[in-house]
C-alpha cells in the first residue's frame, strides 16, 4: 500500500484523483466528464467526513507497537536458542509464530543470558543500566524504532529542550497522549498492518501541530540541604571505594548481582557500616590522602563521576557512532568554589535537611551540571520535568562569549535565562490515520 501524503484541509481534485487510484475506484477505462464529476464530489463528501473522524497516533499507541515487536523478538531468540517452546516451526524449521502464552521469566539466567545480544552492549550502557537495543526490533524487515535525535538536529529548537525531549518525549508517560514524532512512512505502514490486519488505512502528514510546555522553576531550584547530601554521597562513595579495595572487599565491595552474574567493576555496598572510630580504617583513608592526619576530610580530593549524554556530540560524529561518542564521562571538584571549606570533619556537621535556597553564584557551572545529573538519575514520579538538565557544553580554546552559547546552566548561574525558556514551544509534523 503506497501511503498518501496530501494534507486533509481543503482536497484538491488531483487529491481525490490518487485517493481514487489507491482505492482502486478508478478503471482502466475511459471516464466520461460527467460520471467523473459525480465520483469527486462523493469522494469530497467521503473525505469531508472521515477528515473529521481522522486519528492522530500518540507516543502510547506507537509504544505498544514497539512493545510487541520487542516481546515477539526476545521469544523468537529465545526459541532459537535455548527453548523450542517459545515458538511454533515450519516445516523447515524455521520460526513461524511466537508463543504468547509462554511467559517471559527474566529472574530466569538462562533467559537473561539468552536474551543478552539484545541489549547494547557494555561499552554503549550509561551508568552501567542494562537497556535493550532498540535498533534490533524489526516489522517485517523495517527497523520500527522512531527517530528519538529528530529534535536535535531541528537548530530551531533549544539544546536544552531537544535534549530533554530526546530522552523523554517517546518514553515517559506524562507524553503518552502526544502524537508520535520521527517515524517514516514504511515505519507508519507496519504499525498500520499490525494494527489494522485486513483493513485498508490510510495517512496524511501536517504540519500544524503545536506543542507548548512549561518548565517549573522550582526544578532548577537547589537547597543547601541538597547539596550537602550530595557531597556525603560523593564522600561516602569515595571512602567505601577506597575500603573496598585496602581495607575489605567482602564488607564494601558487591561482586555479584542477585542473579549471581559477575560484576566487573563490583558495586558498592553502600548499606555497610563504617566505624569511624576503627584506627585501621583511618589509616587506610589517610594513606590514600582522603583525610588529614588531624582526622579532616581533604575536599579538593573529592571528585564525583558520572556518565552523561551529550546528544549534539553523537551528530557531529554521525548516527551510525552515535551511541559511542555520546555518553561522556565528567568528573567534577566537589570545592572548587566558595561553597564548601578545602577541609571538613570526616564527619561534617552540614544540615542536609537545610530548606534554604542555594545562591548558585556559589558553584560553578560544572558542580551544579553534577548536581542535577545526581538529582535526577531517579526522577520520582509522574513529574517529566524533575528530570530537566539544563544544557551545558565547553570545547578547548572558546572565549568567554563563544562558551554561553550553548550553556544554559551558565546562564542560570548568571540569571541569565529569559521567561521564554521556560516556556518551551514549537510546531511539527503530525500522523493522521484515516
Amino acid at each position: 500500500m503506497k501511503p498518501l501524503q496530501a494534507s486533509f484541509n481543503h482536497p484538491t481534485k488531483s487529491t481525490l484523483r490518487n485517493h481514487c487510484l489507491q482505492t482502486n475506484l478508478l478503471s482502466s477505462q475511459p471516464i466520461v466528464q460527467k460520471s467523473f464529476l459525480t465520483l469527486v464530489l462523493t469522494l469530497a463528501l467521503s473525505l469531508s467526513s472521515t477528515a473529521q473522524h481522522a486519528h492522530i497516533i500518540t507516543n502510547k499507541e506507537y509504544r505498544e507497537f514497539t512493545e510487541y515487536v520487542r516481546d515477539s523478538t526476545i521469544r523468537a531468540t529465545l526459541c532459537e536458542q535455548i527453548d523450542g517452546r517459545y515458538c511454533t516451526r515450519s516445516k523447515d524449521n524455521s520460526v513461524e509464530r511466537v508463543d504468547w502464552d509462554f511467559k517471559l521469566d527474566f529472574n530466569d539466567p538462562a533467559v537473561r543470558e539468552g536474551t543478552s545480544l539484545l541489549l547494547f552492549p557494555e561499552y554503549q550502557q550509561i551508568n552501567r543500566k542494562r537497556e535493550w537495543d532498540t535498533r534490533k526490533w524489526y516489522y517485517d524487515r523495517i527497523g520500527i524504532y522512531p527517530h528519538e535525535y529528530i529534535w536535535c538536529e531541528d537548530s530551531s529548537i533549544n539544546r536544552s529542550w531537544a535534549s530533554f525531549l530526546t530522552s523523554y518525549y517517546f518514553t515517559h508517560e506524562y507524553f503518552d497522549d502526544y502524537p508520535v514524532r520521527g517515524l517514516n512512512q514504511w515505519q507508519i505502514q507496519a504499525y498500520l498492518h499490525w494494527k489494522h490486519p485486513g483493513e485498508k488505512k490510510y495517512f496524511t502528514v501536517h504540519t500544524d501541530y503545536n506543542l507548548e510546555l512549561e518548565l517549573p522553576k522550582k526544578h532548577l531550584e537547589v537547597t543547601r540541604g541538597e547539596y550537602n547530601a550530595f557531597f556525603f554521597h560523593t564522600w561516602d562513595s569515595i571512602a567505601r571505594w577506597e575500603l573496598g579495595e585496602s581495607f575489605s572487599e567482602e564488607q564494601f565491595f558487591k561482586h555479584f548481582n542477585w542473579f549471581e552474574e559477575n560484576l566487573d567493576p563490583p558495586l558498592l555496598k553502600t548499606k555497610a557500616n563504617i566505624d569511624w572510630k576503627n584506627p585501621r580504617i583511618l589509616e587506610v583513608l589517610q594513606k590514600a590522602n582522603l583525610i588529614t592526619e588531624e582526622g579532616l576530610i581533604d575536599c579538593r580530593k573529592m571528585f564525583y563521576r558520572n556518565f552523561q549524554w551529550d546528544y549534539y556530540r553523537g551528530i557531529e560524529y554521525g548516527w551510525d557512532k552515535i551511541r559511542d561518542v555520546s555518553i561522556i564521562l565528567n568528573e567534577v571538584n566537589m570545592v572548587d568554589s566558595t561553597l564548601l571549606a578545602a577541609q571538613l570533619s570526616y564527619l561534617p556537621d552540614l544540615n542536609t535537611k537545610d530548606k534554604k535556597l542555594l545562591d548558585l553564584t556559589e558553584l560553578d557551572p560544572m558542580q551544579l551540571n553534577a548536581f542535577y545529573h545526581w538529582k535526577k538519575l531517579k526522577p520520582s514520579g509522574k513529574d517529566v520535568f524533575e528530570a530537566f538538565i539544563p544544557y551545558i557544553r565547553y570545547e578547548p580554546g572558546e572565549s568567554p562569549e563563544e562558551q554561553l552559547v550553548n550553556n544554559d546552566i551558565e546562564r542560570l548561574i548568571r540569571k541569565g535565562l529569559s521567561e521564554e525558556f521556560f516556556h518551551f514551544k514549537t510546531t511539527f509534523q503530525v500522523i493522521e490515520v484515516y
